[in-house]
């Protein structure tokens, strides 16, 4: 292999990239990111499965410039082992012969938003500076190194302890700044890192203090002298916006993988990531006992009432702003499988002014459909679909799990303006305000991107399909059987599945002749919801966008 340009090949990366489970996502990261003139460090969390190490190590050795780390770390969340994890990969780094310029530290899900030579571009324009956004600690965060913090560790749980004890002032005076974990440094920064008495000084002292990859990085590059400091207005994202998960439509959403299985619990109580730690320390503070020995990132629903869940969880239960409370959204959501990612996903985009169906697969376990109802629950205004499919994927069911919920939400007393449809893996890249904005722009207009079919396309609705169901497996089969012509002399379109629909042409979809034919002729083609919404919607007459 060889680099792709003259450009890349001259600015090697470094990537430090801490992992500890989900080789597939992390096999389909390592592909996504890697190039042949970087070089690749990879931490496996020490906690995680012999198999699991032997598949990552057993990868990388088909790689002559990706290695694992030489020391691995027992990663405890927030704690100085995971700022450890980055450091014990970039001392490897620094020795390597690879002339690489900035090194990038990522955790396992971090997909790429740009590729390899547009990261080059970004980073040369920063000429030789960190990328280290911060700023002075907020109120609510200078408790994480006011006091100490211990790691717990309890087989596969493990949290961090915040206690009574003050520490001691920062080493050398230095002023503690508060900023992203994820960062890019150049070499010569690396360098001062691991070899500088105020760096090594500063990491014993952030040993006992909570998150401290969250001030290590951004505190060393604000020391005056230090290379000329960021902006304070680069916002928290910087990193982020290089490094996220794959996009999908439109660029509202992202899909996310996640293959951690069903929770069988009630809601995951989000006392989540730093949440849960603040909420531990609160407790002590009060006074009240706190039982390391029970799982606290989950809770049943017995344990929790709604309100209890909803106000631990953080959901948004006021509308933010007036904008929004006068464009309320409906939102589709199919899914079946994986209830931790969909209760992550709906608190994601939840909002008290919008409307919200969720359709599970009739397929799915019933622990799995009880812990989606019991969610909906609290929330007034989300329901399941009253319809459930068996969902085959590529088939009629997939679209008619659409239609069900669009059925409900077109007689919802919620005056929504637009509709989007979702699977259990979309995340929100915008604000409810920013796709809201977003929406506006397109004044009424639907959107169903879409083109004429391509070549390979055609054969989805030339000949008869057929789903197939059974309990191990479901698909659609090809026949050799040609379909009948469109109905209505329809010109077919070939587009996205997800769309955002007006509220008008919602009910037209499920009202008009035009419609109802179409769907009829559909039900026997391969993936037709990549053709029904763009073809209805470039019918003559019909809003187009």
């Amino acid at each position: 292999m060889k680099p792709l340009s003259k450009e890349e090949a001259e600015f090697p990366l470094a990537y430090v990239m801490v992992i500890h489970k989900d080789l597939d996502t992390f096999q389909r990261l390592f592909r996504a990111v890697y190039m042949p003139q970087n070089v690749y460090c990879v931490h496996v969390d020490e906690k995680a499965t012999a198999e699991f190490k032997d598949a990552v190590q057993r990868l990388l050795s088909c790689f002559p410039n990706a290695f694992l780390a030489s020391k691995m770390e027992s990663v405890v969340y927030a704690g100085i082992s995971r700022l450890q994890a980055d450091l014990n990969c970039l001392q490897d780094l620094i020795n390597s012969e690879v002339p690489w310029k900035y090194t990038i530290n990522t955790c396992g899900q971090d997909f790429p938003l740009k590729t390899n030579r547009e990261i080059i571009q970004y980073l040369k324009g920063f000429k030789g500076k960190n990328i280290t956004p911060g700023v002075l600690p907020p109120p609510h965060i200078i408790r994480r190194t006011k006091y100490r913090h211990l790691e717990q560790g309890y087989g596969l749980f493990s949290f961090m302890l915040c206690t009574w004890i003050r520490k001691m002032p920062p080493p050398h005076n230095l002023t503690i700044y508060f900023g992203s974990a994820y960062v890019a440094l150049t070499r010569e920064f690396v360098n001062f890192v691991l070899r500088d008495q105020r760096a090594v000084d500063l990491l014993q002292w952030s040993r006992d203090t909570y998150s401290p990859d969250e001030h290590f990085w951004v505190t060393l590059n604000r020391i005056p002298g230090m290379w000329d400091l960021i902006p304070f207005y680069i916002k928290s994202g910087s990193i982020r916006c290089l490094f996220c998960v794959s996009l999908a439509t439109t660029l509202i959403f992202v899909f996310v993988c996640n293959k951690s299985g069903e929770n069988k619990n009630f809601p995951q109580a989000s006392i989540s990531n730093a949440s849960l730690l603040s909420e531990v320390c609160h407790q002590i503070f009060k006074g009240k006992s706190f039982y390391p020995k029970k799982n606290a990132l989950k809770s049943t629903f017995s344990e929790t009432t709604c309100p209890e869940y909803v106000a631990q969880s953080h959901y948004i239960t006021e509308t933010l702003s007036e904008e929004e409370a006068g464009f309320p959204l409906a939102y589709v959501m199919t899914i079946h499988k994986d209830f931790g990612t969909f209760e992550r996903l709906f608190r994601a985009i939840y909002m008290p002014q919008n409307v919200y169906c969720v359709h599970v697969d009739e397929k799915a376990t019933d622990t799995f459909k009880g812990s989606v109802e019991q969610l909906l629950s609290c929330f007034p205004n989300a329901f399941l679909a009253s319809k459930m499919e068996s969902v085959v994927y590529g088939g009629i069911s997939r679209l008619q799990a659409d239609l069900n919920c669009m059925k409900h939400l077109v007689a919802s007393e919620v005056p929504w303006k637009y509709i989007l449809n979702t699977c259990g893996q979309d995340f929100p890249l915008k604000t409810n305000r920013e796709i809201v904005r977003h929406l506006k722009g397109f004044k009424g207009k639907n959107i169903t991107p879409g083109v004429l079919p391509p070549a390979h396309a055609i054969g989805r609705t030339k000949y008869v399909h057929r789903e197939l169901l059974n309990r191990k497996d479901s698909y659609v089969i090809k026949t050799t059987k040609l379909k009948t012509p469109p109905p209505h002399n329809m010109t077919v379109y070939f587009g996205t599945a997800y769309v955002a629909l007006t509220r008008e042409f919602a009910s037209f979809v499920l009202q008009d002749r035009l419609a109802l034919d179409l769907l009829s002729w559909s039900k026997d083609t391969y993936s037709p919801d990549e053709h029904f919404w763009v073809t209805l919607n470039r019918i003559p007459g019909m809003c187009i966008s």
